[in-house]
């Protein structure tokens, strides 16, 4: 059986990436080993760990959404087979049918192991910094999508200031894209970084 991880992170399969985030954030303050004096504390942070790092990435999350629909959801009404037959996992020492899964999840522990090794101090300040960074990018990415817009309307501003003959809209639409194009420069440059 494999894991369940939306039960690990204490959500339900149809969260949100944010509550994910946020359930993770909750849980792996309580639970790292250093704050927590419980003798599973050790583990419950790695599979908290391994459990965030699946469901927060898209492409492993769809994946292992496939599989925890099969196992979970579909359990009672399908036998342990496949469509052409062969057993749905035919090689047990694999958690998933799917290798890129099966990689990703064990990447995902052995990176849940080294956060727990770290001191809690230093977890947090890696959580601050992961969020901190994640705010930067949705900035980024939204003052990305703004100049995208500024420069299209500098561009039609342009096309009509040219059929109606009005040089203010003409001016006004190099404006625009002026600005376009330096806030796409500083923003791809952020990127770049």
């Amino acid at each position: 059986m494999i894991k369940n991880h939306y039960n690990t992170l204490e959500i339900n399969r149809y969260a949100s990436i944010e509550e994910i985030k946020k359930a993770y954030r909750r849980l792996s303050l309580k639970w790292h080993p250093d704050i927590n004096n419980s003798p599973d504390a050790h583990d419950r942070f790695i599979e908290i760990n391994e459990a965030y790092l699946i469901l927060s990435d898209l492409e492993a999350k769809q994946k292992y959404d496939k599989e925890y629909d099969y196992h979970f959801i579909s359990l009672k009404d399908k036998p342990n087979f496949d469509a052409t037959g062969k057993t749905f996992r035919q090689n047990e020492s694999q958690q998933y049918q799917d290798k890129d899964l099966n990689n990703w999840s064990t990447n995902a522990r052995k990176q849940g192991e080294k956060y727990a090794s770290m001191s809690f101090e230093q977890f947090s300040q890696l959580v601050k910094a992961i969020i901190k960074e994640s705010s930067i990018q949705t900035i980024v990415a939204l003052f990305y999508a703004i100049c995208g817009v500024l420069g299209a309307n500098g561009f039609f501003s342009m096309l009509i200031g040219l059929r109606d003959t009005k040089p203010t809209k003409i001016l006004l639409g190099i404006l625009f894209i002026f600005l376009s194009i330096v806030g796409l420069f500083l923003t791809s440059k952020k990127y770049r970084k």
